[in-house]
């Protein structure tokens, strides 16, 4: 087969648009097409992004395919983007118990960014969002979970409570 030497200046075109997110190259490596090994270049599209979502296997009866989500960043404390539940994995990892749930999500301001940490939220009847609730301010007795909810100052009413989905904190 042919190769090539990769030169300073480089002119090569893509097929698709994007951004080079990881360049495996540098100048004076021969190239061969029959080469193995990682991509030369990696290229996204920032503006349609994949939220990968570690789900609890207790949680997975509440989330399907084409379900409307929520996704928040720490970057961004008042803003909610709307994002969609794309696949559902097939696999338990059996050491976390947990399942890979996919969401697609638009980023047309660019202003979410590939590794950030995000917080996914169910939409509940695409209206209303499931309400987030300290665990600390969870009382369970047996079966049920309650809340205690401060109906004028300084009188609280005890409140049963259905829970959607339930995390660590």
């Amino acid at each position: 087969g042919s190769t090539m030497q990769v030169n300073q200046a480089l002119g090569l075109s893509a097929l698709v648009g994007g951004v080079v997110v990881e360049r495996n190259l540098s100048a004076g490596l021969e190239v061969r097409p029959d080469q193995t090994g990682p991509a030369l270049f990696v290229i996204t599209d920032p503006t349609h992004l994949w939220v990968l979502v570690d789900l609890p296997e207790r949680n997975l009866g509440v989330v399907q395919v084409k379900q409307d989500v929520v996704v928040e960043v720490d970057a961004y404390p008042d803003e909610r983007f709307p994002a969609r539940v794309s696949s559902i994995g097939e696999v338990l990892d059996p050491l976390t118990r947990r399942i890979q749930v996919r969401c697609d999500l638009a980023n047309p301001k660019r202003l979410l960014k590939p590794e950030m940490y995000a917080r996914v939220t169910p939409i509940a009847g695409k209206q209303h969002l499931l309400p987030r609730i300290s665990n600390a301010a969870l009382i369970t007795e047996g079966l049920y979970s309650f809340v205690f909810v401060e109906k004028e100052p300084g009188v609280f009413e005890r409140r049963r409570v259905e829970l959607g989905l339930k995390g660590r904190s």
